[in-house]
């Protein structure tokens, strides 16, 4: 197992940007502040998009240019289960994290609903959405927060700022190990702080 560490200096400041864990050409633990150079291009290694285009901006991911359907930028945990995690400056609609992704069809999802005070958990299968459940009254609109997937087995456990939020049973792409951030629609002002992952089994 490699262990590799990015490194930029701003200013004369050094600061750890990215940190990943890597098996040939999959990743087996990601950690990432996106506290880099702005680009409106890529997010970097080990980052891949699936649909749309994300970028970095003040020191988060965002969607330079998003897409009317999905919008995916992912990572492998080289597992279907593990945990991740994900911060929101505030939270937009229709933007969270991607998880057991299959590709941009087909993957599960959780994502803001700050009209509602909740975080809707999705899955998308060839395209097509179904609502699984939500997190109750857990968002708040113009507060920071971080939402988290932990995935053993056919478990999903929902977490919002750490705390057990909602849980259900499935076993749809329960060994696709691609995670991520997801924006569905045209979350033109959605932005993410940070984000992490780490496979298990």
């Amino acid at each position: 197992m490699l262990s590799v560490a990015a490194v930029v200096v701003l200013a004369g400041i050094a600061a750890a940007i990215l940190i990943w864990q890597s098996n040939g050409d999959n990743v087996k633990s990601v950690s990432d502040d996106f506290a880099r150079a702005d680009s409106t291009a890529q997010l970097g290694r080990p980052w891949k998009t699936l649909s749309g285009g994300w970028g970095i901006t003040g020191g988060e991911a965002y969607l330079a240019r998003p897409s009317a359907g999905s919008n995916l930028a992912v990572v492998s945990m080289e597992s279907g289960d593990g945990r991740i995690e994900a911060s929101v400056p505030s939270a937009t609609e229709g933007a969270g994290i991607a998880f057991r992704v299959v590709d941009a069809r087909n993957y599960w999802a959780v994502v803001a609903a700050p009209g509602y005070g909740t975080w809707n958990i999705l899955r998308v299968e060839g395209g097509h959405t179904t609502f699984v459940g939500n997190t109750g009254l857990t968002l708040q609109r113009a507060t920071r927060a971080s939402i988290g997937v932990r995935l053993t087995g056919d478990n999903i456990l929902v977490t919002v700022n750490g705390n057990p939020a909602a849980g259900r049973k499935s076993d749809v792409f329960q060994s696709a190990p691609l995670v991520g951030l997801v924006g569905i629609g045209t979350v033109d002002h959605a932005r993410w702080g940070a984000f992490a992952a780490r496979g298990s089994g």
